[in-house]
């Protein structure tokens, strides 16, 4: 394949959705590469015209990125940084690339095309396939704050050098209402078009971006402190100092019942669909930070044993598991600037304030409310928690077994009773004749 029939194949109507780029460039690369192997010699001249396949890319390689599907590009670019013909071309095209990624079409946004995602996903790659990764982000790093950095982005370029790391806060913070949009786009939208969806995330931007300024401002740090520490089905968690913003679809019921060994939060609001009869589409909750289990820490029986507590006081957690329970660094109490705050119950989704002890640091809490319910009112929802059923069936039994023990204590009792009963009967009567 020469350079002419390359490009043609990349035009051609075939090729319209730019799907069949990637098969293309590996064809051309592949004859080329058999080529080589079976002659042993450069025979480029006599097959490409002087031209061999390395080179066709390098001269038309913006024209090989624009025809490649947004979704395809990471797998493009991975082929060519790990192939030898081609590793250096990545290089010497790295803010061709950043800018490729920054154009994203109507078409693409609408399937989900998001590109500080697959920019982290690029700059992971140069990381684990180039050895001088570094240096060349860091010799980037003036293109990719000026195509716009995301939360995503800053935390894989973050520590490349104290320099690097002052230009990428200042980046975030010249966007902080695109950072409040990324945070909004991550939640799991029910039932939206994507007309939908960016209304409301245009909606909730100033909401949300007021929020990370006055965390930022009350725990004296920076955007480029923020960090992801979670990320689920329905919600995403963002570590901002020591508090923990989460972000994600609602719960399935609002209030839940309040309990000592459940993480108090300082506040937790819906946001709400004005335009589909005020129905709440997402949710944003505010906490204090616990440390995660470490390995060590995983015990089954002390797992089951939060459990029980929950279930004993006629609360049924169904998503079992280590990865929704923490540690605490402090008291079990909401705090706001350092001062411990009396929050109302019923603000927060909670059905009452807590009562009996406080739990402190190094005490296990559940940290995801998603599916906690009171005894009557238990939802029909089947969660993928193995954990649930076994602890389940294992306090039922344990429950029937205090039934049962204690049916035997009371027949006990009332055998001792009638016999005592018998007892001063009879003597009574012996005294009477």
């Amino acid at each position: 394949m020469n350079e002419r029939e390359f490009l043609k194949k990349l035009k051609s109507k075939v090729n319209k959705e730019r799907d069949l780029t990637l098969s293309i460039v590996e064809e051309l690369l592949s004859q080329g590469q058999q080529l080589v192997v079976r002659k042993r010699i450069n025979i480029w001249a006599m097959f490409f015209k002087k031209k061999s396949p390395s080179q066709i890319i390098a001269d038309n390689f913006e024209f090989i990125l624009n025809q490649t599907s947004y979704f395809q590009l990471d797998v493009l670019l991975e082929n060519l940084m790990k192939n030898w013909q081609t590793a250096e071309i990545v290089k010497e095209n790295f803010d061709t690339i950043i800018k490729r990624y920054g154009r994203i079409l109507p078409e693409e946004a609408e399937k989900g095309a998001v590109a500080g995602l697959t920019k982290t996903k690029f700059y992971i790659m140069c990381k684990e396939i180039f050895d001088d990764a570094d240096e060349m982000l860091k010799s980037h790093i003036d293109t990719i704050i000026q195509e716009g950095v995301s939360l995503e982005e800053a935390l894989k370029l973050k520590g490349l050098s104290q320099e690097t790391d002052e230009k990428l806060n200042a980046g975030l913070g010249s966007r902080k209402a695109k950072i409040a949009r990324e945070l909004l786009e991550g939640i799991p939208f029910n039932k939206k078009s994507q007309s939908e969806k960016e209304q409301l995330v245009q909606d909730y931007i100033p909401t949300a971006q007021r929020i990370i300024e006055e965390l930022l401002a009350e725990q004296k740090v920076r955007m480029i402190d923020i960090k992801r520490i979670g990320k689920g089905s329905y919600s995403r968690v963002y570590e901002i100092g020591q508090k923990a913003l989460k972000i994600g679809r609602t719960r399935e019921t609002y209030e839940i019942p309040n309990h000592p060994r459940i993480l108090q939060p300082l506040t937790r609001t819906n946001l709400i669909d004005e335009r589909d009869n005020n129905k709440a589409f997402a949710c944003i909750e505010i906490s204090d930070r616990v440390d995660k289990l470490k390995k060590e820490d995983l015990q089954v029986e002390k797992l089951y044993q939060l459990y029980k507590e929950l279930r004993d006081d006629g609360i049924i957690w169904k998503d079992v598991r280590f990865s929704n329970v923490g540690k605490l660094r402090k008291e079990n109490q909401p705090t706001l600037n350092g001062e411990e705050m009396d929050v109302d119950p019923q603000a927060v989704g909670m059905d009452k304030k807590v009562k009996g002890k406080t739990l402190k640091a190094g005490d296990w809490v559940v940290i995801d409310t998603d599916f906690i319910y009171k005894e009557d009112a238990v939802s029909k929802v089947i969660t993928d928690s193995r954990y649930f059923l076994v602890f389940e069936r294992r306090w039922q039994q344990e429950r029937q077994g205090k039934i049962v023990e204690a049916y035997q204590r009371n027949i006990e009792y009332r055998s001792q009773e009638d016999r005592t009963k018998s007892y001063e009967s009879r003597n009574w009567e012996e005294e009477e004749k």
